[in-house]
């Protein structure tokens, strides 16, 4: 047996130009709990899209293959969905784990023939990263094995204890400026904190670039964020951020037009018990409510965490991938099963 994990990741892509701190912070989550749990297992780093004639000389018969966590399965951005049926065709006898994704796909016959790919591939794992995610899978592809499960970057609770000096007055915002932008919460947003000595921080196209160890990394903009007092934001990983560093947090849904199920799915399947995490549609009086609410709550996580990423010293099953996973239970919601072969 060939103990090795290929992480198929987008991090290389935009560690120089930091267009996505989203995916850099999956990137380092998802490695952190490899080496945490799967120690004896090589990990070894491709980029997204590279082309499957590269990846069958890389790739060999018994490797875990892993594609990163995104929100890229269905055809709000084809060409991820693509690329991930291409491989799966590619390696037919491969154990592949697709970690958790938002599932949208707009029109069936994408859907269809995503279908008829996934549920032909032998040994084949899908993870959604929230309810309507899932229960989409369960819809979409029922004779697939498939798991309910947080995002990986949920997994760093309680790795980094951030101490920074308030910004007093002064909340954070952080918003898109991409295909899913929100332009109408983004307006009102701004309205309702006029006020405030505000700052804007878009994660799209951030100007400079850095050269950091990927944990400094990490802590650079956790320690960023927690020197605001509140946070509003259209963007899913700015409110995960905030949820594990306890600051203040407002979330807009993304685009309208497009009904993408993404934040609000995140903040009701994960965040909706945290007090100081609050998720508002378009809509000004309840935007400005949630702003006054966010202050008042008692500190400490939502310990369902720990029923999905527990501590470094808990047993794991081993992870072989020449055998088939056994068949999971709908909505089955136990950490064993996620590498339970």
């Amino acid at each position: 047996m060939n103990n090795r994990i290929v992480l198929l990741s987008h991090f290389q892509e935009y560690v120089k130009s930091l267009r996505n701190l989203g995916d850099q912070l999956q990137h380092y989550a998802i490695v952190r709990w490899f080496k945490n749990h799967y120690p004896h297992f090589e990990v070894k780093d491709i980029l997204y899209f590279a082309p499957v004639d590269i990846l069958k000389k890389i790739i060999k018969p018994d490797d875990v293959i892993v594609f990163q966590s995104s929100g890229g399965m269905g055809d709000l951005y084809p060409f991820f969905e693509e690329w991930k049926l291409d491989v799966c065709q590619a390696f037919p006898c491969n154990r592949i784990i697709i970690f958790p994704h938002t599932v949208f796909f707009q029109k069936q016959e994408n859907m269809l023939k995503s279908k008829l790919v996934y549920e032909k591939h032998r040994n084949l794992t899908i993870m959604g990263r929230d309810e309507q995610s899932f229960s989409l899978l369960e819809q979409f592809f029922p004779q697939c094995h498939l798991l309910l499960m947080p995002d990986f970057v949920l997994s760093l609770k309680g790795e980094f204890n951030v101490s920074a000096k308030k910004n007093k007055n002064k909340p954070l915002l952080i918003f898109r400026n991409d295909f899913e932008v929100n332009k109408e919460g983004q307006e009102l947003a701004r309205k309702l904190i006029a006020d405030f000595d505000s700052y804007d921080l878009s994660f799209s196209h951030t100007e400079h670039s850095i050269d950091l160890e990927e944990r400094d990394f990490v802590e650079k903009v956790f320690h960023h964020i927690s020197s605001y007092d509140f946070v509003v934001t259209d963007r899913m990983h700015a409110m995960i951020f905030c949820a594990l560093l306890e600051v203040p947090c407002i979330c807009l849904p993304g685009k309208p037009e497009v009904k993408f199920h993404k934040n609000k799915a995140m903040y009701e399947s994960w965040l909706f018990q945290l007090p100081y995490i609050k998720f508002c549609e378009n809509n000004e009086d309840e935007l400005e409510e949630a702003i006054k609410k966010v202050f008042n709550y008692d500190k400490g996580l939502n310990p369902i965490f720990d029923r999905y990423y527990p501590s470094q010293n808990s047993e794991q099953p081993p992870l072989d991938s020449r055998q088939k996973p056994a068949r999971v239970k709908n909505k089955e919601r136990n950490f064993d099963y996620l590498f339970n072969y």
